[in-house]
């Protein structure tokens, strides 16, 4: 357990347990902030036996009487950022090439942050800035929960069109990701005509 106080943050990873007992003896407004991408939010959301703690951290903390802690998840969509190019750099070593660094510095090894940020932009992604706005904004109004970044590259109905296929796959008891299964990609893709 690591603590910063600077911003009353508590993080634990091995436990959303410990995490909650400490955030209900905080005595300001606090926040317990986890995040994931929107394809993992695809895959998992709508079977609660397969989501993770920080539905558990939430639905305890709103459970607790007199809890000044909130709990988010961040599910931000296509993101320009540097962990791919340092994801890289660390599983290629020596090996890495940094003229095909394509990051929100870096485009296709030129480095100029601007000319990087208008290229992804192009390319329908959101820059970093972009998200921590769409989160600090989430955190003073209190949410939602699922605090779902737009990026540039789908429209909010073919985000939801794709989450409730995704949540359908449970109810329906079809197999993960059916939508690129050769038994459903058809009926899916009649299905996401509708959403625009």
């Amino acid at each position: 357990m690591k603590q910063d106080r600077t911003h009353n943050a508590s993080f634990d990873t091995h436990s959303p347990y410990k995490v909650c007992k400490l955030a209900s003896a905080q005595s300001r407004m606090s926040h317990v902030l986890q995040s994931t991408v929107l394809r993992g939010v695809l895959v998992v959301v709508g079977c609660p036996q397969l989501l993770g703690p920080p539905e558990a951290i939430q639905h305890t903390l709103r459970s607790t009487p007199g809890c000044k802690v909130n709990a988010f998840l961040l599910v931000p969509g296509f993101t320009a950022t540097k962990i791919i190019t340092r994801g890289q750099k660390w599983l290629q070593g020596d090996a890495f090439d940094p003229a095909k660094a394509t990051d929100e510095e870096c485009y296709e090894g030129v480095v100029d942050r601007a000319s990087a940020a208008d290229r992804f932009h192009a390319r329908g992604a959101y820059s970093a800035d972009e998200v921590v706005d769409v989160l600090f904004e989430a955190l003073r109004t209190g949410g939602p929960f699922y605090i779902i970044c737009q990026d540039h590259e789908t429209t909010l109905q073919q985000d939801q069109g794709r989450m409730q296929w995704a949540f359908d796959d449970v109810l329906f008891r079809r197999s993960p990701l059916s939508r690129w299964s050769e038994q459903y990609k058809d009926e899916f893709k009649a299905v996401a005509a509708g959403f625009r």
